[in-house]
């Protein structure tokens, strides 16, 4: 995985040139295609990883959701946004 984003997307301007991308020719149409590329190599080569990342997904996703949550809370405990001053700050 050491040279592969580099050659994926490489390859990705040849596809784009040959086969083209739904996104606009060039670095997008070449970064598209090395995202997609990574996926399925990733999926093809590491396929027993994907029930044990859905299982860890889950599991770790509640924790950060929750987190996030918690965090949020306490920012926002006088009410504002934490870009916006309060009415005391006006």
């Amino acid at each position: 995985m050491l040279f592969a984003d580099t050659l994926f997307h490489e390859i990705g301007h040849h596809l784009d040139a040959t086969i083209g991308a739904p996104a606009p020719s060039g670095e997008a149409a070449a970064e598209q295609w090395s995202n997609r590329l990574s996926a399925r190599y990733l999926r093809k080569r590491y396929w027993y990883l994907v029930p044990l990342l859905k299982v860890f997904g889950a599991l770790l996703g509640g924790i950060v959701r929750r987190r996030v949550a918690g965090w949020k809370r306490e920012n926002n405990a006088g009410g504002k946004t934490p870009n916006q001053p309060g009415p005391a700050d006006r």
